[in-house]
């Protein structure tokens, strides 16, 4: 293996194994708005509203997610919201890098607002 292709690996490697997605709640207001917070590399720290709420006791901070034994008839619906989220997070972001565009804060703003189906712009693109 040349040393080229080697590095070229490992750099993949190191891109894919350095972003971090995490939910998070902040104060203890009933409901809550959960936010995602994007860690990617040692300059990249976004943290923006879902949109979406839980009951802070129903939420479980060291998870990351909502309590399995929540008694919140949306609980289903709201963990796939939020893994259906991540994927598509994780997914534009290996775009963007790919595309050497900006993973920035106006871009996950942006990129949350088409997922909730909401226009930007004047133009719906769902």
């Amino acid at each position: 293996m040349s040393g080229r292709y080697r590095e070229r690996i490992i750099f993949m490697y190191q891109t894919q194994q350095m972003t971090t997605l995490k939910y998070l709640i902040r104060g203890k207001s009933n409901p809550n708005m959960i936010y995602i917070r994007l860690l990617d590399s040692s300059d990249i720290d976004l943290t923006v509203s879902t949109g979406l709420t839980v009951d802070p006791d129903h939420w479980d901070n060291k998870k990351h997610k909502v309590r399995q034994r929540a008694a919140d008839k949306d609980k289903l619906n709201l963990d796939k919201d939020l893994r259906t989220l991540k994927d598509l997070v994780t997914d534009g972001r290996n775009e963007q890098v790919a595309k050497a565009l900006p993973v920035n804060r106006e871009w996950l703003d942006e990129l949350i607002l088409k997922w909730q189906g909401k226009q930007i712009g004047g133009v719906s693109d769902y």
